[in-house]
């Protein structure tokens, strides 16, 4: 990739961090305040017994002042509490409904965290100028300017409440749970898929072992999810020690302790270290993460997609919702190149092999499960086959029409098997032939540069 793209990619990755680490933003939004009770305090000891008093200052005394902070901080922790309230009540609706995994995407939204942080800041700030007021023995000393500020920042909190209500009534509506769903899987497209054209062709069979070496097993330390592969660093790793690495896992996939990472081929006393750079590359977590792993935010989409269409709900508004996104996201996969398995040191000699899921599989995940559950719904069905002929019009590669191809005759086997009515099977094949003439044609070319997602 070129600079700006890995610049990108890296400031991209930390503000995934920081999203996924809820406490964060609360806990800097109160040490600001913090420091900021302190500068306001300072701020009223350099101009003690010469500020004039004017009409946008607090001009109350320090029973006045007391009692007004005081019932500050007891709102903030009213408002507060009514702000966690709501949100776990919001939590469990979106959990209910839409399946556990929405709920990670709806807890890392940097609004809501910032809602939570500025209370939490407001009423530490109340609390520490509070302090102040009670030190101070006569009217002169008084922080005036600090309780003023601390107004200030009451009359703000009350309109982010405002704001946090709104936004959260509108978080909670179907259509913005699949965008948001959908953004962040096209943002991990950009950053594990390529521009067109920016990835030669590379031979995908791994080279036969160098002689010298010999061939040892690198296994997981630890159970969970692989979160994220660092790929420079085990070429870098494997470059520096003439070896060769075969990775046998991906991002997204759970290892137990005691599997097998990672085959070496090395010279000998050069595969301890590079084993302890392997395992040190391979990040484990108790969840999956959308990283890396473009199949995770394709999941989500089908998850959701799935329980619209569960007997209890019958909400297939949602269904389509989510195979409208899926055929943005498979299109844009479509136009894309997918890094090659084989990476090469700057010699040219190949130093990695990785195991990379192709747009087939991708395909497969997104609609094998949604063409068995909505087989009986024409209008999912119809749907459907829309979806594919969208994608395929964008599909240039062989492989990738044919796994379309045969998502469409599934498709229309699954809905002439579980569908009685005669004029339902009849627009189910009218779109089935539409979308096979589609596949049948060329992709159209793109005349219009990519737009990159930030």
């Amino acid at each position: 990739m070129f600079d700006s793209e890995r610049r990108s990619a890296r400031f991209a990755r930390m503000m995934d961090r920081l999203r996924a680490r809820e406490w964060i933003v609360p806990t800097a939004m109160v040490l600001l305040a913090i420091g900021l009770s302190f500068a306001m305090e300072a701020l009223d000891e350099h101009v003690k017994g010469r500020l004039e008093p004017v009409w946008y200052l607090f001009s109350g005394g320090h029973t006045i002042a007391r009692q007004l902070l005081s019932a500050l901080a007891a709102a903030m922790v009213a408002i507060l509490t009514m702000a966690f309230s709501i949100t776990v009540t919001a939590l469990t609706f979106i959990g209910q409904h839409y399946g556990s995994r929405v709920l990670r995407n709806f807890m890392q939204d940097l609004k809501t965290q910032f809602v939570m942080g500025s209370f939490l800041a407001t009423f530490v700030y109340a609390l520490l100028v509070l302090r102040t007021v009670h030190s101070a023995s006569h009217a002169g000393s008084l922080p005036r300017i600090s309780v003023t500020f601390a107004i200030m920042l009451a009359v703000v909190s009350l309109f982010i409440l405002t704001y946090f209500l709104y936004h959260l009534s509108e978080r909670m509506d179907a259509p913005n749970i699949v965008a948001s769903i959908a953004h962040d899987l096209d943002r991990v497209i950009d950053r594990t898929t390529q521009t067109r054209g920016e990835v030669g062709p590379s031979d995908e069979k791994f080279p036969p072992e160098p002689t010298g070496t010999a061939a040892y097993l690198v296994e997981a330390m630890d159970t969970g999810y692989i979160q994220r592969i660092d790929e420079e660093a085990l070429l870098k790793a494997a470059a520096s020690r003439e070896a060769m690495v075969r990775l046998h896992c991906r991002p997204g996939v759970f290892v137990v302790q005691g599997d097998t990472l990672a085959t070496v081929r090395a010279k000998p006393r050069a595969e301890e270290p590079l084993c302890i750079d392997i395992r040190g590359s391979i990040r484990l977590g108790a969840a999956r993460s959308l990283e890396q792993d473009v199949e995770f935010g394709i999941d989500q989409l089908v998850q959701v997609a799935i329980r619209g269409l569960s007997p209890e709900r019958n909400d297939t508004f949602t269904a389509m919702l989510c195979l409208d996104r899926l055929a943005a996201a498979l299109s844009r996969l479509a136009e894309r190149d997918f890094p090659p398995s084989v990476r090469r040191d700057r010699d040219g000699y190949p130093r990695l092999w990785i195991r990379r899921m192709g747009f087939p599989d991708l395909a497969h995940r997104a609609f094998e499960q949604i063409h068995s559950f909505g087989s009986e719904t024409p209008v999912v069905s119809i749907r459907l086959l829309e979806t594919l002929g969208t994608i395929a019009r964008r599909a240039g590669r062989d492989e990738d029409r044919d796994a379309l191809r045969r998502h469409a005759l599934e498709t229309r086997r699954a809905s002439q098997t579980n569908l009685r009515d005669s004029m339902d099977i009849e627009h189910i094949e009218r779109a089935f032939i539409d979308t096979m003439r589609t596949l049948a044609r060329s992709p159209q070319p793109c005349s219009v540069p990519e737009k990159r997602n930030s």
